[in-house]
Protein backbone atom coordinates (compact mmCIF):
# COMPACT_ATOMS: atom_id res chain seq x y z
CA UNK A 1 0.00 0.00 0.00
CA UNK A 2 2.91 2.66 0.96
CA UNK A 3 4.49 2.03 -2.46
CA UNK A 4 1.45 2.58 -4.64
CA UNK A 5 1.28 6.07 -2.48
CA UNK A 6 4.86 6.53 -2.97
CA UNK A 7 4.05 5.75 -7.17
CA UNK A 8 1.32 7.96 -7.38
CA UNK A 9 3.19 11.10 -5.64
CA UNK A 10 5.94 10.40 -7.81
CA UNK A 11 3.64 10.13 -10.83
CA UNK A 12 2.07 13.68 -9.64
CA UNK A 13 5.44 15.49 -9.21
CA UNK A 14 6.31 14.03 -12.53
CA UNK A 15 3.03 15.48 -14.30
CA UNK A 16 3.68 18.23 -12.21
CA UNK A 17 7.15 19.11 -13.56
CA UNK A 18 6.28 18.50 -17.32
CA UNK A 19 3.40 21.03 -16.84
CA UNK A 20 5.88 23.47 -15.40
CA UNK A 21 8.37 22.70 -18.24
CA UNK A 22 5.54 23.41 -20.77
CA UNK A 23 3.90 26.36 -18.88
CA UNK A 24 7.44 28.08 -19.07
CA UNK A 25 7.88 27.33 -22.91
CA UNK A 26 4.38 28.85 -23.22
CA UNK A 27 5.46 32.36 -20.96
CA UNK A 28 8.99 32.09 -23.35
CA UNK A 29 6.70 32.27 -26.68
CA UNK A 30 5.49 35.11 -25.62
CA UNK A 31 8.41 36.46 -25.60
CA UNK A 32 9.97 34.92 -29.16
CA UNK A 33 9.27 32.36 -31.74
CA UNK A 34 9.89 28.64 -31.04
CA UNK A 35 12.89 28.57 -33.13
CA UNK A 36 14.56 31.09 -30.79
CA UNK A 37 13.94 29.29 -27.75
CA UNK A 38 16.81 27.16 -26.43
CA UNK A 39 16.08 23.91 -23.95
CA UNK A 40 18.38 25.76 -21.48
CA UNK A 41 16.17 28.60 -21.48
CA UNK A 42 13.19 26.79 -20.65
CA UNK A 43 14.67 24.28 -17.87
CA UNK A 44 15.65 27.78 -16.28
CA UNK A 45 12.45 29.14 -16.87
CA UNK A 46 11.10 26.11 -15.42
CA UNK A 47 13.47 26.18 -12.33
CA UNK A 48 14.72 22.36 -13.31
CA UNK A 49 18.14 21.50 -15.03
CA UNK A 50 18.59 20.46 -18.45
CA UNK A 51 19.04 16.50 -17.20
CA UNK A 52 15.40 16.81 -16.15
CA UNK A 53 13.83 18.70 -19.30
CA UNK A 54 15.76 15.70 -21.39
CA UNK A 55 13.63 13.38 -18.82
CA UNK A 56 10.32 14.34 -19.44
CA UNK A 57 11.03 15.14 -23.48
CA UNK A 58 13.24 14.44 -26.31
CA UNK A 59 13.23 17.71 -27.77
CA UNK A 60 12.50 21.34 -27.51
CA UNK A 61 9.29 20.46 -30.01
CA UNK A 62 8.08 17.13 -28.36
CA UNK A 63 7.47 19.35 -25.29
CA UNK A 64 5.45 22.31 -28.05
CA UNK A 65 3.58 19.31 -28.46
CA UNK A 66 2.87 18.59 -25.19
CA UNK A 67 2.02 22.09 -24.54
CA UNK A 68 -0.27 22.36 -27.06
CA UNK A 69 -2.20 18.76 -26.28
CA UNK A 70 -2.51 20.34 -23.10
CA UNK A 71 -3.83 23.48 -23.64
CA UNK A 72 -6.42 21.80 -26.53
CA UNK A 73 -7.44 19.16 -23.90
CA UNK A 74 -9.52 21.73 -22.15
CA UNK A 75 -11.52 21.98 -25.45
CA UNK A 76 -12.29 18.70 -25.64
CA UNK A 77 -13.37 18.62 -22.10
CA UNK A 78 -15.91 21.41 -23.05
CA UNK A 79 -17.15 19.54 -26.06
CA UNK A 80 -18.02 16.28 -23.38
CA UNK A 81 -21.32 18.04 -23.03
CA UNK A 82 -22.07 19.56 -25.93
CA UNK A 83 -25.18 18.20 -27.32
CA UNK A 84 -25.72 20.10 -31.13
CA UNK A 85 -23.36 21.35 -33.53
CA UNK A 86 -23.89 24.96 -32.04
CA UNK A 87 -22.95 24.10 -28.57
CA UNK A 88 -20.04 22.70 -29.98
CA UNK A 89 -18.51 25.58 -32.07
CA UNK A 90 -19.66 27.78 -28.96
CA UNK A 91 -17.49 25.69 -26.51
CA UNK A 92 -14.01 25.55 -28.86
CA UNK A 93 -14.80 29.12 -30.06
CA UNK A 94 -14.61 30.42 -26.34
CA UNK A 95 -11.64 28.65 -25.37
CA UNK A 96 -10.38 29.78 -28.08
CA UNK A 97 -10.85 33.06 -27.83
CA UNK A 98 -10.38 33.15 -24.27
CA UNK A 99 -6.21 31.89 -25.19
CA UNK A 100 -6.28 33.68 -28.18
CA UNK A 101 -2.64 35.32 -27.69
CA UNK A 102 -1.50 31.52 -27.40
CA UNK A 103 -3.35 30.37 -30.60
CA UNK A 104 -1.89 33.38 -32.51
CA UNK A 105 1.91 32.47 -30.68
CA UNK A 106 1.13 28.78 -31.64
CA UNK A 107 -0.02 29.68 -35.51
CA UNK A 108 3.35 31.93 -35.69
CA UNK A 109 5.53 29.63 -33.59
CA UNK A 110 4.33 26.03 -35.42
CA UNK A 111 2.38 27.12 -38.22
CA UNK A 112 -1.16 26.63 -39.90
CA UNK A 113 -1.12 22.82 -40.42
CA UNK A 114 0.03 22.10 -37.28
CA UNK A 115 -2.75 24.09 -35.74
CA UNK A 116 -5.31 22.30 -37.97
CA UNK A 117 -3.64 19.26 -37.05
CA UNK A 118 -3.88 19.76 -33.38
CA UNK A 119 -7.80 21.51 -33.30
CA UNK A 120 -8.45 18.08 -35.67
CA UNK A 121 -7.51 15.99 -33.68
CA UNK A 122 -9.22 17.47 -30.45
CA UNK A 123 -12.44 17.77 -32.27
CA UNK A 124 -12.86 15.18 -34.83
CA UNK A 125 -14.73 12.81 -32.34
CA UNK A 126 -17.36 15.52 -31.51
CA UNK A 127 -17.21 16.39 -35.20
CA UNK A 128 -18.06 13.27 -36.64
CA UNK A 129 -20.96 12.24 -33.83
CA UNK A 130 -22.89 15.58 -34.82
CA UNK A 131 -22.55 15.23 -38.10
CA UNK A 132 -23.64 11.33 -38.16
CA UNK A 133 -26.24 12.70 -35.94
CA UNK A 134 -27.72 15.46 -38.42
CA UNK A 135 -27.66 13.33 -40.96
CA UNK A 136 -29.33 10.39 -39.55
CA UNK A 137 -32.10 8.56 -41.23
CA UNK A 138 -31.35 9.68 -44.97
CA UNK A 139 -29.59 6.54 -45.90
CA UNK A 140 -26.14 8.12 -46.67
CA UNK A 141 -23.54 5.37 -46.89
CA UNK A 142 -20.86 5.15 -43.86
CA UNK A 143 -17.69 6.08 -46.64
CA UNK A 144 -19.62 9.52 -47.43
CA UNK A 145 -20.53 10.76 -43.90
CA UNK A 146 -17.17 10.56 -43.38
CA UNK A 147 -16.52 12.42 -45.91
CA UNK A 148 -18.99 15.02 -44.92
CA UNK A 149 -17.96 15.11 -41.76
CA UNK A 150 -14.29 15.80 -42.96
CA UNK A 151 -15.49 18.23 -45.83
CA UNK A 152 -17.35 20.22 -42.70
CA UNK A 153 -14.39 20.08 -39.88
CA UNK A 154 -11.78 21.01 -42.16
CA UNK A 155 -13.83 24.07 -43.74
CA UNK A 156 -14.80 24.94 -39.93
CA UNK A 157 -11.34 25.02 -38.97
CA UNK A 158 -9.82 26.72 -41.66
CA UNK A 159 -12.15 29.67 -40.90
CA UNK A 160 -11.38 29.35 -36.84
CA UNK A 161 -7.79 29.45 -37.80
CA UNK A 162 -8.73 33.32 -40.10
CA UNK A 163 -10.16 34.55 -37.59
CA UNK A 164 -7.47 33.65 -34.91
CA UNK A 165 -5.24 36.13 -37.14
CA UNK A 166 -7.55 38.95 -37.63
CA UNK A 167 -6.71 41.75 -36.37
CA UNK A 168 -10.34 42.72 -36.13
CA UNK A 169 -11.81 40.03 -35.33
CA UNK A 170 -16.09 39.29 -35.94
CA UNK A 171 -17.39 38.71 -31.83
CA UNK A 172 -17.46 34.49 -31.10
CA UNK A 173 -21.25 34.56 -31.17
CA UNK A 174 -21.27 35.61 -35.24
CA UNK A 175 -18.96 33.41 -35.89
CA UNK A 176 -20.84 30.29 -34.56
CA UNK A 177 -23.84 31.31 -36.16
CA UNK A 178 -21.96 31.88 -39.17
CA UNK A 179 -20.61 28.70 -39.13
CA UNK A 180 -23.73 26.74 -38.00
CA UNK A 181 -25.47 28.32 -40.71
CA UNK A 182 -23.13 27.64 -43.48
CA UNK A 183 -22.88 23.37 -42.34
CA UNK A 184 -26.69 23.38 -42.18
CA UNK A 185 -27.23 25.25 -46.30
CA UNK A 186 -24.43 22.43 -47.18
CA UNK A 187 -26.33 19.84 -45.09
CA UNK A 188 -29.76 20.53 -46.75
CA UNK A 189 -27.57 19.84 -50.01
CA UNK A 190 -26.46 17.06 -49.31
CA UNK A 191 -29.46 15.17 -47.58
CA UNK A 192 -31.26 16.30 -51.24
CA UNK A 193 -28.90 13.74 -53.26
CA UNK A 194 -30.23 11.31 -50.92
CA UNK A 195 -33.50 10.24 -51.12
Amino acid sequence: MMERRAAVANRTKSVRTKESIADALGSLLETKPLAKISVREIAERSGVDRQTFYYHFDTRDDAMQFLCRLRLSSITAGLDGSQNLRETLDAILIHIDDDIAFFRLLLDSVGRDTLKTYIYDSTSRFANRITGEAFQGYGIPGPTMLFIAEYCLTATISTIEHWIRAEKRMPREELASLLCQSIEWYADGVKRTFP
